[in-house]
């Protein structure tokens, strides 16, 4: 296998590291410096701030005045009004020239050789169009660093075709591995991007959008990010106000005839529906809940009574009446011994 030692900076390709920022101060000097710190030389460095309120365009602009010829090119992009994370990260790619992305929140951190490592798979695997690699999570505790296990997608995913990783992704089956997926440039041109209509949503419509055009995952085995875990995290935020149960009502819309084409995406649409329909009827209003009951119900993987008890129930929920709270009651015992 032949290195990357023995290449000539001309021969290695242009690779875009993305930081992606929102009230990121705290942190983003860490990520920064990772960057800096690449083995890989061919990078430019796009910075996209979605208007942080705090100093992080400062801290930014600062830092690039000291280090900016540590890369073929920098750029720091910011506006005046938030527009959501994948808007953020749209700008950040669109504006990238390389013809590999690597995006990063600016609170995570890129291993030494996390380009090189990158760029050396792909090299002897032309046809990658998006790459995964392991990932550690980390906490700080006392001004130390707490590390947990890698974090990789298994070989069970990795040996499913594209369709097949489809219906374990739309169902959250995939491993959490997002801030270490390494993309073409010309892979975001030919599915239109992020789709900015999930304000807190980049990567599971987009994975989506992949597997449905055939594209499928591969991952290498090495260590690329270091994923730092805080209160301040947008997966936790999106799991606080319901956003993902909202963005993955709009999803199930999208891709009900792909759900409904296979008895797996169906067996695996109603068994996700059971172990997460208190969520729904949390997050979502009452019509949409029963919308997707209904679309549940016509994969025939649930039983009448079921349906039928779900059903009451959510029509019950918004109600706050005696009787009403007596039923949901009822409904609720009933149906958590039918899950």
């Amino acid at each position: 296998m032949k290195s990357l030692i023995n290449f000539e900076m001309s021969d290695l390709p242009l690779v875009s590291i993305c930081i992606i920022t929102y009230n990121s101060a705290d942190f983003i000097l860490e990520t920064l410096n990772s960057a800096k710190n690449q083995s890989y030389s061919n990078i430019e460095l796009i910075i996209s701030d979605d208007a942080s309120s705090d100093a992080t365009v400062e801290v930014c602009k600062n830092w690039l005045e000291e280090n900016a010829n540590s890369f073929v090119r920098t750029e720091l992009i910011s506006i005046k009004q938030n527009t959501g994370i994948p808007a953020n990260c749209n700008r950040a790619v669109k504006t990238a020239q390389g013809k590999w992305i690597k995006l990063i929140a600016g609170d995570d951190i890129l291993l030494p050789s996390c380009i090189s490592d990158n760029i050396e798979y792909i090299t002897h695997h032309p046809e990658t169009q998006i790459l995964f690699s392991a990932l550690k999570s980390f906490t700080v505790i006392n001004g130390e660093k707490n590390f947990l296990d890698p974090v990789k997608l298994p070989q069970s995913f990795l040996s499913l075709d594209a369709n097949q990783q489809f219906v374990e992704i739309i169902f959250g089956k995939m491993e959490g591995v997002t801030p270490t997926a390494f993309i073409a440039k010309g892979l975001f041109e030919k599915l239109d991007y992020y789709d900015e209509v999930y304000k807190l949503a980049e990567d599971y419509p987009f994975w989506l959008k992949c597997t449905t055009n055939g594209y499928r995952f591969v991952s290498m085995d090495k260590t690329t990010v270091l994923y730092r875990r805080h209160t301040n995290n947008t997966g936790v935020a999106k799991e606080a106000n319901g956003t993902l149960f909202k963005d993955r009502m709009k999803i199930f819309r999208q891709y009900m005839n792909l759900i409904n084409a296979n008895e797996n995406s169906k067996t695996a649409f109603a068994k996700y529906y059971k172990e997460n329909y208190f969520y729904f009827i949390k997050f979502c209003n009452t019509s949409e809940n029963l919308e997707l009951l209904r679309n549940v119900n016509k994969t025939n993987k649930i039983s009448n009574t079921f349906y039928f008890l779900a059903q009451r129930y959510i029509s019950v929920f918004p109600k706050n009446t005696f009787r009403a709270r007596l039923l949901r009651s009822m409904y609720y015992r009933m149906l958590m011994l039918l899950n």
